[in-house]
């Protein structure tokens, strides 16, 4: 299969596609991407999302026709849903929905064998898209990275490294170009 992930602008808008979706809200696929704007409320556009998902049917808006869809929905979050759904602010009906295959990746500190290949791989990509001379890590810029716990995960650690990639002088990139320290590393 050779279809596209993408993030869509309005849920089921691409049919026959796949959707990725950061679960990240308390309530589970709350974000604007949902289309809450013709007036359904919240609750009512989980309702819809899951209905979607089990009968693979939606109908539009001011329509009396059902539209068959072929949709997979990739989400992801940090969030512990199970501790979520106890406290009523995940629905567990659409947990289960989503379910299907799930993925559990640890968070980056305890994958500490990746955090030298993403970074240099990100600062790679970072000098290339500035239009940058290939730069570096040195030996303790590299030791820095190693031993900060990376609490905002890849997203953190593309942060700062996008970030040393533009303000770093020359080709180098220093301890003092990641700014660790301010992040609480020592």
């Amino acid at each position: 299969c050779n279809r596209k992930i993408r993030k869509a602008d309005t849920l089921f808008q691409n049919l026959g596609e796949s959707l990725f979706q950061d679960v990240t809200s308390a309530v589970g696929l709350a974000t604007p991407s949902l289309a809450l704007a013709k007036g359904a409320s919240l609750d009512q556009a989980i309702k819809t999302i899951t209905y979607a998902l089990q009968e693979k049917e939606i109908r539009r808006l001011g329509s009396s026709k059902s539209i068959k869809i072929d949709i997979r929905i990739i989400s992801a979050t940090n969030a512990n849903l199970m501790e979520k759904i106890k406290n009523g602010e995940f629905r567990e009906d659409l947990y289960y929905r989503l379910n299907t295959i799930p993925l559990n990746i640890p968070p980056l500190r305890e994958r500490k064998e990746e955090i030298l290949p993403i970074a240099e791989n990100i600062l790679e990509q970072s000098c290339n898209e500035y239009g940058f001379c290939e730069k570096r890590f040195n030996e303790e810029a590299k030791e820095q990275l190693m031993l900060y716990t990376w609490p905002g995960n890849i997203r953190e650690l593309i942060s700062v490294v996008q970030r040393a990639a533009i303000l770093s002088d020359g080709d180098e990139i220093t301890p003092e170009n990641l700014f660790l320290e301010s992040r609480g590393l020592y």
